[in-house]
């Protein structure tokens, strides 16, 4: 009887420190599991915050660029009006004087040949046809235009 109460102390004794080695392993185990997913957690959050910042940085770029190229616009569009401007208004003014000189060409003639009043008009009309329909076949070509 003595080894039988042997026997099934040692099996109790074992089943016991089997348990107690189960728990201890369960609850390693539970605690790898946890440390596992904390540090797969902080390198995911890692990535997606380099991932963020990159964003971020790319976007900051591209906001950057197209400011530029907007305010780059705008001083093209300002530039190209002025330019505009001064076009025409060197070629009114050049146009005015090789008016005022046919008018006085025409002045000049009119005194020489004494030309009735009537026929001022009519001449002073001839030298203004003739005059716009030179400037039709020739154009001014020393100016470039932006038109």
């Amino acid at each position: 009887m003595n080894h039988a109460v042997r026997t099934i102390q040692k099996h109790y004794r074992a089943s016991v420190i089997g348990q107690k080695q189960r728990q201890e392993y369960v609850q390693l185990r539970n605690s790898v599991v946890h440390l596992q997913a904390l540090w797969r957690g902080k390198t995911v959050r890692k990535t997606i915050q380099k991932k963020h910042n990159l964003a971020t940085v790319i976007q900051s770029y591209y906001r950057i660029a197209y400011c530029m190229k907007k305010k780059q616009r705008a001083i093209y569009l300002r530039t190209k009006a002025a330019v505009l401007v001064l076009q025409s208004a060197y070629r009114g003014m050049t146009v005015r004087k090789q008016l005022s000189k046919l008018n006085k060409a025409a002045t000049i003639i009119q005194q020489v040949l004494e030309v009735p009043t009537v026929g001022k008009q009519k001449v002073c009309s001839i030298l203004y046809q003739s005059f716009c329909r030179s400037c039709r076949l020739s154009p001014c070509s020393s100016v470039p235009r932006f038109d």
